[in-house]
């Protein structure tokens, strides 16, 4: 199983990498660092699923989420945020995200 990981934070990336290996060991993990490297690996491969950490500077998370799910709608998407941002993780999986997880 492939999971596409698209995040802005590297170390936050790295981590969460990092504990996908550990708990699933049988998975491999693409990571881009930018929503336009997200949608270019989107393009190229099939994968089974895909997490938005969205804190990219230039376009907002629910936008960056809507790109991602018109691209590859049938590829499930966690959506990550912040705690206080919770109203957008709700927006996020009525745009068709399977869910969102709260950070902090």
């Amino acid at each position: 199983m492939e999971l596409l990981l698209i995040s802005a934070n590297p170390r936050q990336a790295w981590t969460l990498k990092t504990l996908i290996s550990m708990s699933l060991p049988s998975w491999t993990c693409d990571c881009a660092e930018t929503l336009e490297q997200g949608l270019a690996l989107l393009r190229q491969g099939e994968y089974s699923a895909m997490i938005l950490d969205p804190e990219f500077a230039d376009i907002s998370g629910i936008d960056s989420c809507r790109r991602l799910l018109k691209e590859q709608p049938s590829t499930p998407m966690l959506f990550l945020v912040f705690s206080h941002e919770e109203e957008i993780g709700r927006e996020a999986v009525a745009l068709g995200a399977v869910q969102y997880l709260l950070k902090e």
